[in-house]
């Protein structure tokens, strides 16, 4: 199925979250308005919908990391169709705590899904899943050898929790979106303790939400062009 959103094209599947996901970031604009300028730590780029948002809106660059080999060759193939490979760059990794060599599970639905996640090895012999390379936040920064993030957006099913609360890199980073996906949990607080303004925009379920954290009220208003709700 081939979308035409804002003039950029996108590839999706039919009975999957893809659509919803797309109308999210598109229509409801849950990540702001305007990048101008920025650099852009994507963490679940998914099927690259964020990444060409991004772009779309100013980002001067985009680092889009997506562990799934499915969702992976859409991102890349949705970049390469509307020529953002100068703007926007994929890679097949996925986020924890430590780097290493990590299984990451699929919905036991086996269709193509944003939910899919890392989990111990002690679950690792009872469902469905896929070998993949993981790096730690501070490992993938290193590596990449960027000296700023002016916006780090992270949608990993649960990896936002361990991969933030060991992160040292923080103190480079200017703004934060979470989609977080079993409860904020502490990551108010660990933002807070690193000099973050924190707000909670959107609860779609008790545990479902969206954290911002940015260095202060007026930082959250370059993006979002709104009062910020306290």
């Amino acid at each position: 199925m081939i979308l035409e959103k804002a003039g950029y094209t996108l590839v999706s599947r039919a009975d999957t979250s893809d659509l919803a996901t797309i109308f999210d970031v598109f229509e409801d604009r849950v990540y702001g308005k305007s990048f101008e300028g920025m650099v852009i730590l994507d963490i679940g780029a998914y099927i690259g919908d964020s990444a060409i948002y991004f772009a779309a809106n100013g980002a001067d660059l985009v680092i889009a990391v997506e562990p799934d080999p499915e969702n992976y060759r859409l991102a890349l193939l949705n970049t390469l169709m509307n020529n953002l490979a100068d703007k926007i760059l994929m890679i097949k990794t996925a986020i924890s705590s430590e780097s290493g060599k990590k299984l990451m599970i699929i919905p036991t639905d086996s269709k193509p899904s944003t939910k899919v996640s890392i989990v111990k090895d002690k679950d690792s012999d009872s469902r469905e899943g896929f070998s993949v390379i993981s790096a730690s936040l501070d490992d993938l920064v290193s590596c990449l050898g960027l000296n700023r993030i002016d916006l780090l957006k992270l949608d990993c099913e649960g990896c936002e929790y361990e991969a933030l609360k060991k992160s040292k890199v923080l103190e480079m980073i200017r703004h934060i979106i979470i989609e977080y996906h079993e409860g904020p949990k502490d990551l108010p607080q660990i933002l807070a303790k690193n000099g973050f303004y924190v707000i909670e925009i959107t609860r779609e379920t008790y545990k479902q939400g969206l954290l911002l954290a940015t260095r202060g009220p007026k930082e959250l208003m370059k993006i979002y062009r709104l009062p910020p709700k306290i």
